[in-house]
């Protein structure tokens, strides 16, 4: 992460502080179900309130992450899904 992208999470965060209430963070697994729904499910959650979005780029081997983000990872991948940052050749 850049210093820059985290003083605008930071300051995401920091004006819903100001605010009282908590910074709604949404998370998404990038091409789930498929590449066009996952931008669509992006641009909704900025549309309706997300402070911030983390976009997670699914890998082949997702040991870390709980059983409903390595299902969608894994689906994404079946779907098609593809990244410099997670190809293995």
């Amino acid at each position: 992460m850049t210093e820059q992208m985290s003083s605008k999470s930071a300051a995401a965060i920091d004006r819903a502080k100001a605010q009282g209430r908590a910074a709604l963070i949404g998370y998404l697994p990038a091409g789930y179900p498929d590449v066009q729904s996952s931008i669509d499910a992006g641009i909704a959650m900025a549309r309706n309130g997300a402070d911030l979005i983390e976009i997670g780029i699914p890998y082949s081997d997702p040991v870390m992450d709980g059983a409903v983000i390595q299902a969608a990872t894994t689906e994404a991948i079946a779907n098609g899904f593809a990244s410099p940052v997670s190809s293995t050749s």
